[in-house]
């Protein structure tokens, strides 16, 4: 489910970016989300910004932008998604990181010495 989609169409992308966006809330998401995020890294274009082409009417997130026919205003909602996924996925790293390292000093403080 977390590998990108073959086809870099406006469909199949959003519906990808939604199972990312719903799953991001969980906090084990970084562990099985890192080849993905890599991904989208990738995608970035040399300005900086992401851009996978237009709205499909399927879609379910809601459009920043009043209009995506603009080039301009499309490619700020698909940068806005990218950066909210990529801030989810750092801040649960920082916390997954954060709480494995407390549970190793607690351990090591209550583990019996030999």
């Amino acid at each position: 489910m977390l590998r990108p989609p073959y086809q870099l169409k406006a469909g199949p992308v959003d519906r990808w970016f939604t199972s990312l966006e719903l799953l991001s809330l969980f906090p084990s998401w970084p562990g099985f989300a890192k080849d993905a995020i890599q991904w989208l890294w990738n995608q970035r274009s040399p300005e900086g910004f992401w851009d996978f082409g237009p709205r499909p009417t399927s879609s379910v997130a809601l459009r920043l932008s009043e209009s995506w026919r603009r080039k301009a205003a499309r490619r700020f909602d698909w940068t806005t998604r990218v950066l909210v996924l990529l801030w989810r996925f750092h801040a649960n790293s920082r916390s997954q990181a954060a709480n494995e390292s407390r549970w190793l000093r607690s351990s090591q403080a209550s583990a019996p010495v030999v």
